[in-house]
């Protein structure tokens, strides 16, 4: 005679227990995964491993140095000077254009090849040393000054950042130096501007 074998209650019970304990384990184990992953991405943001930043341009230290008679007026007396820095991405429109559609900006062509990257008043007697930041696009920088004989001055001056071959800017080559070091001096005369390299 052929036995039957039944499953009794609790057989089905502990069967049922144990598939919902593999259920559990289960989402356990993807918790846990996903815990350390979180926990590993905090720690690599809190040790610093972050995409590289934008190379930054490089940084230029000029001083300027003002005459104790720039910019007489008419009584002979000196008088404080508006200057300005431009890079230039060409050179030729900045020489061959006057000084207000510079300063004003009305030449259109000349807009699209250079800006204005600073600008200030020198006191008669002043020195003053500043930084400024040429666009990697720049091959020059162009000086300006606003002297009140505009027409009998030398009012402009140009700096170029390549030497003639295209090779590295010989300002380029200072970088090296102390983070202090000027590169180069814009004297501003009683009516007109010159420029001194670094040794």
């Amino acid at each position: 005679m052929e036995k039957k074998f039944t499953h009794s209650p609790f057989t089905f019970l502990r069967y049922s227990k144990m598939q919902h304990m593999k259920k559990i384990n289960t989402r356990a184990k993807h918790s846990i995964r996903y815990i350390m992953v979180l926990v590993f991405s905090l720690f690599l943001s809190g040790c610093g491993f972050s995409l590289p930043k934008k190379q930054e341009s490089d940084t230029l230290k000029i001083s300027l140095i003002a005459a104790k008679d720039i910019n007489l007026n008419e009584k002979g007396e000196a008088s404080p000077l508006s200057i300005a820095i431009y890079q230039l991405k060409v050179v030729d429109n900045f020489e061959n254009s006057d000084f207000f559609s510079i300063a004003d900006s009305t030449n259109t062509a000349l807009k699209e090849e250079y800006s204005r990257i600073y600008e200030g008043i020198l006191k008669p007697g002043e020195t003053r040393k500043v930084s400024v930041s040429p666009d990697k696009e720049a091959v020059a920088l162009g000086i300006t000054a606003a002297y009140r004989e505009i027409d009998k001055a030398d009012w402009s001056e140009i700096i170029p950042l390549e030497e003639k071959d295209k090779k590295k800017s010989w300002w380029r080559k200072i970088k090296i130096m102390p983070g202090d070091t000027v590169v180069f001096s814009v004297h501003f005369n009683t009516l007109a501007i010159s420029i001194d390299e670094a040794d």
